[in-house]
């Protein structure tokens, strides 16, 4: 509350404006399916296209998580916080946040992104013969154990 310099009656009011429920859920949500569906359309374009030698799977993943939060999100976040008189700490909590979920999500899609790549690879050297659900299951085996 301090790092947004407000008071416990302004807190409030805010409580009683905000959206409730399953609405404000459901927007967090969608948002949530929109960034990381472009996060894994530009770790597939990257990997397509060979970018500096970007590596295969988590670490592909989670280097194009870290360069689109350093790109997009930091640099709108800090400008806009400057502007909105926000305290470095409250600019801290929020990028934490976002560096977070950026480099999680892109070790998750980079993973899978590799994945189904292979898959798709394997299924075509096979001559498009074969089912992509057991190829996914036989690959995921292989690469467990």
């Amino acid at each position: 509350m301090a790092a947004l310099g407000k008071t416990e009656a302004d807190m409030e009011a805010m409580r009683k404006r905000a959206p409730k429920g399953f609405a404000a859920g459901l927007v967090g949500l969608v948002g949530a399916f929109i960034a990381s569906f472009v996060l894994g359309l530009l770790i597939q374009y990257a990997r397509d296209a060979n970018v500096a030698g970007l590596p295969k799977g988590i670490a592909g993943g989670l280097i194009v998580g870290l360069l689109v939060w350093f790109g997009f999100l930091l640099t709108t976040g800090v400008s806009g916080a400057i502007f909105e008189g926000r305290s470095g700490k409250l600019v801290g909590i929020n990028q934490g946040f976002w560096i977070l979920s950026y480099l999680l999500m892109g070790a998750i899609l980079g993973y899978w992104v590799w994945v189904l790549t292979e898959v798709v690879a394997r299924n075509h050297l096979k001559g498009g013969r074969g089912n992509p659900l057991q190829e996914i299951r036989r690959l995921l085996r292989n690469l467990v154990g």
